[in-house]
């Protein structure tokens, strides 16, 4: 697995817990263009998961596969492996 840039890095660093596209944005130094690359690169690597509210249940939901259209409207949190990687640095 290759090692995460500067930009991954502290994008994963925002998510140990679930956060909203929105609080990353307002978090992080970086502007959106390089929020929503970080993140779909991050999703292609398995290391983020997207998650959309679904108000039926009254919780999130996991996307089984991301969606780079909708990624402004989610909200995401560092799976397992994400986590792991994160760590190791």
């Amino acid at each position: 697995m290759s090692d995460l840039t500067d930009s991954e890095y502290s994008i994963l660093d925002e998510l140990y817990f679930v956060t909203s596209f929105a609080a990353l944005h307002q978090a992080l130094p970086m502007d959106k263009r390089e929020l929503i690359q970080g993140l779909v690169s991050l999703l292609d690597r398995e290391l983020v998961m997207q998650l959309i509210f679904d108000p039926l249940v009254n919780d999130f939901e996991k996307l089984d596969v991301p969606e780079p259209a909708t990624l402004e409207q989610s909200s995401f949190v560092a799976s397992k492996k994400g986590l792991l990687l994160h760590n190791s640095r």
